[in-house]
Protein backbone atom coordinates (compact mmCIF):
# COMPACT_ATOMS: atom_id res chain seq x y z
CA UNK A 1 0.00 0.00 0.00
CA UNK A 2 1.41 3.23 -0.80
CA UNK A 3 2.38 5.37 2.46
CA UNK A 4 -0.78 7.65 2.15
CA UNK A 5 -2.79 4.73 2.61
CA UNK A 6 -1.20 3.39 5.78
CA UNK A 7 -1.27 7.48 7.32
CA UNK A 8 -4.98 7.53 6.60
CA UNK A 9 -5.20 4.39 8.13
CA UNK A 10 -3.90 5.22 11.41
CA UNK A 11 -4.30 8.73 11.70
CA UNK A 12 -5.49 10.61 15.04
CA UNK A 13 -6.53 7.79 16.92
CA UNK A 14 -7.69 5.05 14.84
CA UNK A 15 -5.72 2.14 16.40
CA UNK A 16 -8.48 3.07 19.33
CA UNK A 17 -11.37 3.10 17.31
CA UNK A 18 -10.46 0.03 15.56
CA UNK A 19 -10.03 -1.92 18.84
CA UNK A 20 -13.47 -0.63 19.81
CA UNK A 21 -15.19 -2.12 16.83
CA UNK A 22 -13.28 -4.93 16.68
CA UNK A 23 -11.36 -4.47 13.78
CA UNK A 24 -7.49 -4.22 14.96
CA UNK A 25 -6.75 -6.76 13.03
CA UNK A 26 -7.66 -5.41 9.91
CA UNK A 27 -6.00 -2.08 10.89
CA UNK A 28 -3.16 -4.44 11.73
CA UNK A 29 -2.96 -5.21 7.96
CA UNK A 30 -1.41 -1.50 7.60
CA UNK A 31 2.09 -0.87 8.79
CA UNK A 32 1.95 2.18 10.78
CA UNK A 33 3.62 5.21 9.43
CA UNK A 34 5.15 7.42 11.51
CA UNK A 35 7.12 10.35 11.37
CA UNK A 36 6.50 14.45 10.95
CA UNK A 37 4.01 13.22 8.15
CA UNK A 38 1.67 11.47 10.50
CA UNK A 39 2.43 14.49 13.11
CA UNK A 40 1.41 17.14 10.29
CA UNK A 41 -1.54 14.73 8.96
CA UNK A 42 -2.92 14.45 12.65
CA UNK A 43 -2.36 18.24 13.72
CA UNK A 44 -4.60 19.05 10.26
CA UNK A 45 -7.25 16.64 10.84
CA UNK A 46 -7.55 18.04 14.56
CA UNK A 47 -7.63 21.82 13.33
CA UNK A 48 -10.16 21.22 10.69
CA UNK A 49 -14.51 20.83 10.95
CA UNK A 50 -15.51 18.27 8.48
CA UNK A 51 -16.22 21.21 5.69
CA UNK A 52 -12.72 22.04 5.86
CA UNK A 53 -13.27 25.10 8.04
CA UNK A 54 -10.39 25.74 10.25
CA UNK A 55 -11.51 25.27 14.15
CA UNK A 56 -9.45 24.80 17.38
CA UNK A 57 -9.04 22.04 19.19
CA UNK A 58 -11.49 21.97 21.62
CA UNK A 59 -13.72 22.95 18.67
CA UNK A 60 -12.54 19.89 17.14
CA UNK A 61 -13.35 17.32 19.83
CA UNK A 62 -16.43 18.82 20.78
CA UNK A 63 -17.91 17.94 16.84
CA UNK A 64 -16.32 14.12 17.74
CA UNK A 65 -18.05 14.37 20.69
CA UNK A 66 -21.43 15.12 19.47
CA UNK A 67 -21.18 13.52 16.27
CA UNK A 68 -20.01 10.13 18.45
CA UNK A 69 -20.76 10.36 21.83
CA UNK A 70 -21.31 6.74 22.19
CA UNK A 71 -18.95 5.60 19.80
CA UNK A 72 -15.00 4.97 19.48
CA UNK A 73 -14.62 9.29 18.85
CA UNK A 74 -16.28 10.03 21.69
CA UNK A 75 -14.68 6.79 24.57
CA UNK A 76 -11.91 7.53 22.74
CA UNK A 77 -11.04 11.08 24.30
CA UNK A 78 -11.81 10.13 27.98
CA UNK A 79 -10.07 6.89 27.10
CA UNK A 80 -6.92 7.18 30.11
CA UNK A 81 -3.08 7.45 28.92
Amino acid sequence: MPPIGRLVAHHSGARFEAEERGLLAELEEFDLEGGPVMDALVFADMITAPDGRYVSFEQRMDDIMARYPACCGGRGRRRPG
